[in-house]
């Protein structure tokens, strides 16, 4: 950008306003760029883009140096002081030639006029498999720059899976799209709606509810009677407001499938903790916490194949067992005189019993259940605390899994650290807003089967109080339901 009087190509001033949009100038005693906020429309065919070609054109016609008293003459008479030059036609002549300053029309401008600094591109959105994305499937245009967050929302049975951006997976929702060139996103589902436990839970993440996982999954074995059910989630959590003592959190529990949920009682545990430290609950409502658990040596199954590279990191890479089908875990040589915690993350495929068996030795060389654990729908971190039955009575420290539905196991460790300092904080509501029924409160504060009930198509929101998270700690959420849900017929 130039500025008259200083020497400053006037062309190239006009050439940069073109491409900004807006007359500008750099002021050399400030050396600073100077908007004017004058619009500059380089735009000729309307298309929303200036293209290098325009640009050119817009420069070429409000170069006034190329007015100026100078040495060379347009064919119209009009000295010039300043010679601008174009070529990308590849003949390697510019558009000053045989000494006058002419445009040379010939196939010149074919590649400039495809050429944009900053121009706009597009996002395409599209579903596979049930559902729907907000904004709605189809072809956006965002300026170049532009982050753009899209929130796949669960619908008629479906829940939210994974992203593929540009033919890459992704997972998280909603998803931050940075707009610097044209992309394509689709948003997988998953159906859900054959079985697993309803209601379903979301968690707050700042933006929207975000689906996390099933709940009372157990009362599917039940007879129909409330079950308890510890649920640490796995979705972020952030407050709905932050106070100068307290926060406030919200989660929403929603029905989708085809059965009526009765829900007595609801809290929030929140786990204040090392950044270092892992927190897990066991079915029993225990909260253990792990540091860095130890990898297993060896990870055969039932037919002596090796899945340990698939086990040794959290990262979607799984064992999928079958009904009748088993893992021998062996972690080798450890000291477990302080802890033996088994850490899992698992989900569920297919239920019959929708167990997972975790057995050790007994004295006659037998596997012996010590837990059953109940995998849900999406990935969830679950712990056994297997101090009392390590190491077996061999001497070893292998675990037997036995699968009794179709079950996936994407990580397996064993902590050996005692349990670290946490402080846990259990809240009750403070305000619960039915989609239908409004403020029923009341309902989810005792055990004392007054149920807040949820159809097919309903949710309940629900909020609650806790101290301000420390600045030097990390937080982890853990859900307490009781409760159960019986299928419409």
């Amino acid at each position: 950008m130039g500025d008259p009087g200083y020497g400053f190509s006037e062309w190239s001033e006009a050439f940069i306003d073109a491409l900004h949009g807006e007359r500008a100038y750099y002021d050399v005693t400030t050396h600073e760029v100077v908007h004017t906020g004058i619009a500059v429309d380089a735009d000729y065919n309307d298309d929303g883009y200036v293209s290098l070609w325009e640009a050119w054109h817009y420069a070429w016609n409000h170069d006034e140096a190329r007015y100026a008293v100078g040495h060379n003459t347009c064919p119209s008479g009009i000295p010039m002081d300043e010679t601008p030059w174009f070529d990308d036609d590849g003949d390697g002549l510019p558009t000053f030639k045989n000494g006058e300053d002419c445009f040379d029309t010939n196939g010149q401008g074919d590649l400039a006029k495809q050429t944009y600094l900053g121009r706009k591109h597009t996002l395409s959105i599209s579903t596979s498999t049930g559902g729907t994305t907000d904004p709605s499937p189809g072809t956006y245009t965002y300026h170049y720059g532009t982050y753009i967050l899209v929130y796949a929302e669960p619908d008629d049975g479906y829940s939210f899976d994974y992203w593929i951006l540009d033919g890459v997976k992704k997972y998280g929702n909603p998803i931050q799209v940075l707009v610097d060139s044209d992309h394509t996103l689709k948003a997988y589902f998953r159906w859900v709606g054959s079985g697993g436990g309803c209601p379903y839970v979301y968690t707050w993440n700042g933006l929207a509810y975000v689906l996390d996982n099933n709940v009372l999954g157990s009362c599917e074995v039940n007879g129909g009677a409330d079950v308890e059910d510890f649920y640490r989630l796995e979705q972020a959590m952030a407050p709905h407001y932050v106070g100068d003592c307290f926060s406030v959190y919200s989660i929403m529990l929603g029905e989708f499938e085809n059965e009526h949920s009765y829900l007595d009682q609801v809290r929030l545990l929140v786990i204040d903790h090392d950044s270092n430290v892992g927190v897990a609950v066991t079915s029993e409502g225990y909260i253990l916490t792990y540091t860095d658990p130890n990898p297993p040596i060896s990870a055969v199954d039932s037919y002596g194949y090796s899945w340990l590279h698939w086990l040794l990191e959290p990262d979607d890479n799984y064992y999928r067992g079958y009904p009748g089908d088993w893992l021998l875990i062996d972690f080798g040589s450890l000291d477990v005189s302080q802890a033996a915690k088994l850490i899992l993350r698992t989900n569920l495929e297919w239920k019959e019993k929708t167990c997972i068996h975790v057995q050790v030795l007994n004295e006659t060389g037998g596997w012996i259940d010590t837990a059953i654990l109940r995998t849900r729908y999406h990935w969830s971190t679950l712990i056994v605390d297997l101090s009392q039955y390590l190491p077996n009575p061999d001497g070893s420290l292998k675990i037997h899994l036995y699968f009794t539905g179709i079950h996936k196991i994407d990580y397996v460790g064993l902590d050996t650290s005692p349990q670290q300092n946490i402080q846990v904080y259990t809240t009750p509501p403070i305000l619960t807003k039915h989609s239908e029924n409004g403020k029923i409160t009341y309902k989810l504060l005792l055990n004392d089967q007054i149920y807040a009930e949820l159809l097919p198509g309903q949710q309940i929101q629900i909020y609650f109080t806790l101290p301000n998270q420390p600045n030097n700690k990390t937080r982890t959420f853990i859900i307490y339901i009781e409760g159960h849900y019986q299928t419409i017929k």
